[in-house]
């Protein structure tokens, strides 16, 4: 019995171990097409895409799930579709929500000691999707770069093991002005969305650990979006150019792909299980897989 309970408690500290070591950086680009994505200038994504892997013609959707941020969001937090979430839109009417199960309760289930802090733009993610403690979290409702000073400073100094930053330039651009190939301000939302991400991944290379931690950069979003006969723009239906959005994975021995065929929105939490450890994701039962391996 004794040599029992060492064994579970040797198994406890390995997975802390293992845990303390390996970290995930999620950035979330609210309402961003990958087609514009590759024409915008974004010298610092395109580091990470050179180095590391880019899929290019992700769903949001499938089955006809709205291609709204609340729906959208959770599926890329839990990893399943609306039909087990049953987020349909941006007010979460009618939820249960004991069936949002986001990732970072997922890793608690599975005896991780696992931190989780959330910066966002937009507050739902963090009363809705996510609706309880976690490590730190952060409301930004301003679009003046306030939410990458917080993030870098958080970056810096964090105990955190997987941190969220949620940017939601790129969608008000689209709104207000369409979200189109050919929108200039669209365009221009992007590329200073990639001097965010140039200064919170040189944040990471300015910690004290860094050189003893191993960091997986994730890039994605919600859903795309169109451009309206007239002014501005839109998402919630199910043209391409609303479904389709990015995933950039960057890291360590990135380049070991899965045979993964056509890629959704729902994959990228599987990944994330994955990569603290490869046996996690058959536990759950989940809607996506793992994009790479470990």
């Amino acid at each position: 019995m004794r040599k029992f309970y060492f064994l579970m408690i040797l198994i406890i500290f390995l997975n802390m171990m293992l845990a303390s070591s390996k970290k995930v950086l999620l950035i979330g680009i609210d309402g961003c097409r990958p087609d514009v994505l590759k024409i915008a200038n974004t010298p610092n994504i395109d580091k990470l895409i050179n180095k590391g892997i880019f899929f290019d013609n992700t769903l949001s959707s499938i089955n006809n799930q709205p291609t709204r941020s609340g729906p959208g969001w959770t599926s890329l937090l839990t990893g399943v579709w609306f039909d087990k979430h049953s987020v349909k839109d941006n007010l979460f009417k009618n939820v249960d929500n004991s069936k949002i199960v986001t990732f970072d309760e997922l890793l608690t289930k599975s005896s991780l000691n696992i931190k989780t802090s959330v910066l966002t733009m937009w507050n739902p993610i963090i009363t809705k999707i996510f609706d309880k403690e976690l490590f730190f979290t952060s409301h930004v409702d301003t679009y003046d770069g306030s939410i990458i000073s917080e993030s870098k400073e958080h970056i810096l100094n964090t105990k955190s093991d997987i941190i969220f930053v949620h940017i939601d330039n790129a969608d008000l651009a689209g709104h207000l002005y369409g979200y189109s190939i050919e929108g200039k301000k669209y365009i221009n939302a992007i590329e200073e969305i990639d001097s965010y991400v140039g200064t919170l991944t040189q944040s990471l290379k300015l910690r004290k650990e860094y050189k003893n931690e191993e960091w997986l950069i994730i890039i994605s979003s919600d859903h795309g979006g169109r451009k309206k006969f007239l002014l501005g723009g839109t998402h919630g239906g199910q043209t391409d150019e609303e479904i389709l959005i990015p995933i950039i994975l960057y890291g360590k021995n990135i380049n070991r792909i899965h045979n993964t065929g056509q890629t959704y929105i729902v994959d990228i939490v599987p990944t994330i299980l994955s990569f603290f450890d490869s046996k996690l994701v058959d536990k759950f039962n989940l809607d996506g897989k793992a994009l790479i391996e470990f």
